[in-house]
């Protein structure tokens, strides 16, 4: 990989290749310590080679201190001809631009498609995603407000992509380790619960969750890999499918302490979700996504262009959900 060019913040790692990425890559960020400094990170371990591309100055010192080694590009998401410059000193560019809704999110990565088209030397590009598979998403009468508009922006992306031919992977990691786990599932709350925890869904649901670590990795590994290239990946280790009603029990038998369960009916989920600002409202669409439309229990159609990253790459060692939960616990104290 050339520099890689990471627009965005997320982390990554698990079982690595054990053939190095060829080229230099950039990871495009929006500022702060998160999804671009984990790609980076990683890319310099396969590789020895990284570059983030910062859309605010200020975080200049924080990923060079984070991440040791890797190259900083200046640049501004919203100054085309500095990523154009930028974007022509690498050829792989990982996007992990965050946003505010579904324009700020469409604005920020067709402005980054066209700099790409531009440029004309990136040789893979991987937009701002790594959720669920948009376009099934999308296609479900289910899927509620904000998440529906943030989602077909999103397929909006794919499209513009694909019309600028520019060679891409999209990748589907589904529920982040980091964000849902802590929380047991509930966007309401910061850690794990006490005493009270509120259960969205039953066991006939599921989600699949994935640590940034293991979702950076693979990203790394995607970019190189031909049969990834112009494909949608789907991360899904089974080891960590499960309900967000298994969450809660799980924690319980980890702590040896029974909590009192509250079981969220539908009606009153759509109405927090009417009723919440965002981003909270989105996080709890998406929570009904999960329980009510399935958007984890999505197929992989390889005539559509998926892959099965278990397939692809059969020698990961992912953080599982039991690993990740066995650690929150050992960190800390449950009153």
């Amino acid at each position: 990989m050339t520099p890689a060019a990471d627009a965005g913040c997320s982390p990554a790692g698990g079982q690595q290749s054990s053939t190095p990425p060829t080229g230099a890559g950039t990871s495009v960020g929006s500022g702060g310590w998160g999804w671009s400094e984990w790609n980076a990170s990683v890319s310099l371990s396969l590789s020895g080679q990284s570059g983030g591309l910062l859309k605010k100055p200020r975080t200049r010192c924080r990923f060079s201190e984070y991440v040791v080694g890797a190259t900083v590009i200046g640049g501004d998401i919203y100054d085309h001809e500095s990523l154009v410059a930028a974007f022509k000193q690498v050829d792989v560019v990982i996007s992990a631009v965050g946003h505010h809704g579904p324009h700020d999110l469409e604005d920020g990565q067709l402005r980054i498609v066209a700099a790409i088209k531009e440029a004309g030397n990136v040789r893979r590009f991987v937009p701002s995603e790594y959720g669920c598979d948009v376009e099934q998403a999308a296609r479900s009468a289910a899927v509620l407000e904000p998440a529906r508009s943030i989602l077909l922006a999103k397929v909006r992306v794919r499209d513009a992509v694909r019309a600028a031919g520019i060679p891409h992977t999209f990748i589907c990691s589904y529920w982040a380790h980091g964000f849902v786990l802590p929380r047991l599932g509930d966007p309401h709350v910061d850690g794990p619960p006490a005493t009270k925890a509120t259960v969205f869904g039953d066991d006939a649901t599921r989600a699949i969750f994935v640590h940034e670590a293991d979702k950076a990795a693979l990203t790394v590994r995607a970019v190189d890999d031909p049969r990834a290239l112009d494909k949608i990946l789907y991360v899904r280790p089974a080891a960590n499918t499960c309900s967000l009603a298994h969450l809660v029990r799980l924690w319980e038998d980890k702590t040896g302490r029974a909590l009192d369960k509250y079981y969220m009916p539908e009606e009153e989920l759509v109405a927090r979700i009417r009723d919440s600002p965002l981003p909270l409202n989105f996080q709890l669409a998406m929570v009904h996504a999960t329980v009510v439309a399935g958007v984890c229990d999505q197929t992989v159609d390889a005539e559509a262009g998926g892959v099965e990253a278990t397939d692809l790459y059969p020698d990961v060692n992912y953080v599982t959900v039991d690993d990740f939960l066995d650690g929150l616990k050992e960190g800390i104290t449950v009153n």
